[in-house]
């Protein structure tokens, strides 16, 4: 039996006891945690790649027919010029399926990525000014401490983990989206243009 598999074995016990794994050491975590970067950093440039690449295609497809004369393209006259902003919306569609899917698999690693920094020591965790302002090293300023407090408002500590969750899972979903709706809308306008023309 390799070492890997009495790992796995031993952290698949753990879980069915109730126990949740914990790394041996530090330099263990920080090996993981660096291979969770990297697959990180590989998702990211992949889901911003295709994304952009996606999006663009899907443009040139729509706008074909409008710029096939200035191109100096020649499109039969057997092809109906309906049809280019049409296989333009269904590629809308494909376009936010694989965008979503790409955004979910890099919110799951981040999340991962995060979940190792909280397992890290404390002596070892990076200070950012939040950190350093929920552990009272930065102090407010007097004109925000005395402020009274609106209905709804969240303490520091919530506030820095929304922030963290809005950075990490719903900005890569949230740009596609917006790409999605710019590209539907287009082709909705670009496939009226035609059937009206």
């Amino acid at each position: 039996m390799t070492k890997q598999t009495v790992n796995n074995s031993n952290k698949q016990e753990e879980q069915k006891n109730g126990q949740e794994w914990a790394p041996k050491d530090t330099q263990e975590l920080l090996t993981l945690m660096s291979i969770y970067l990297d697959e990180w950093k590989h998702r990211d440039s992949i889901l911003w790649k295709q994304t952009f690449t996606f999006f663009w295609a899907t443009l040139i497809v729509m706008l074909l027919p409008f710029a096939a004369k200035y191109l100096q393209i020649n499109i039969p006259d057997k092809l109906p010029q309906f049809l280019f902003p049409l296989i333009g919306i269904i590629m809308s569609f494909l376009f936010i399926i694989i965008s979503q899917a790409y955004a979910i698999r890099l919110t799951a690693v981040g999340k991962g990525y995060y979940n190792l920094i909280d397992k890290l020591p404390e002596e070892f965790r990076r200070n950012t000014v939040e950190v350093e302002y929920l552990q009272g090293k930065i102090k407010p300023k007097e004109k925000e401490k005395s402020k009274p407090k609106k209905p709804g408002e969240t303490e520091p500590k919530k506030r820095h983990k929304v922030y963290a969750k809005i950075l990490n899972s719903y900005l890569a979903k949230g740009i596609s989206w917006i790409m999605f709706v710019l590209l539907f809308i287009t082709g909705l306008i670009l496939l009226h243009l035609t059937l009206a023309g």
